[in-house]
């Protein structure tokens, strides 16, 4: 299995779930969830957990400067 990063929500501890031939990889602290896959069909679900960016970075970059740009939108 792939090394888990952190959540990309909080930062905290992933959980590689497997229930009833399915499984996920959930946060410990947030209770955030990856993609679901059905266990035997490529164990891709780690890799996608692995992928995701945290909703603050790109929330952060749409955030208005204050600067001339700002001014600018009167």
């Amino acid at each position: 299995m792939t090394k888990l990063s952190p959540c990309p929500f909080c930062g905290g501890e992933p959980i590689d779930k497997h229930i009833d031939g399915w499984s996920w990889i959930s946060c410990k602290d947030c209770g955030g969830r990856g993609p679901t896959e059905q266990v035997g069909h490529g164990g891709e679900h780690d890799k996608a957990w692995n992928r995701r960016t945290s909703p603050w970075k790109a929330i952060a970059q749409r955030r208005p400067t204050y600067g001339k740009e700002w001014s600018e939108l009167g």
